[in-house]
């Protein structure tokens, strides 16, 4: 199988778990806090892959997966992120 579609299956895996488990982790951390940590997440495994010339292919599948798990966040708490900033406020009479 090629490694292009081969990265690609793998990256979308790893997008279905980052997906399920940014909920909890958004609940429990905070929404803003949890789509940082992954933004950064992603960026330093996309980092890693870019900078690394001799990774192979099983270095690309682990990259690929990291990357989706991370990356995933940002499509499932989309909506949340915005809605945070208002709980820090307490309007009192």
């Amino acid at each position: 199988m090629n490694c292009f579609l081969l990265g690609l299956q793998f990256l979308n895996a790893g997008s279905f778990f980052g997906r399920a488990l940014s909920g909890p982790c958004a609940e429990r951390y905070g929404a803003i806090q949890t789509f940082v940590t992954s933004g950064i997440l992603s960026g330093v495994v996309l980092l890693a892959l870019w900078t690394t010339s001799a990774v192979g292919t099983a270095g690309t599948i682990i990259g690929a997966f990291l990357y989706g798990l991370f990356s995933g966040e940002s499509l499932r708490n989309s909506g949340g992120k915005h809605e945070q900033p208002a709980d820090l406020f307490v309007w009192t009479s």
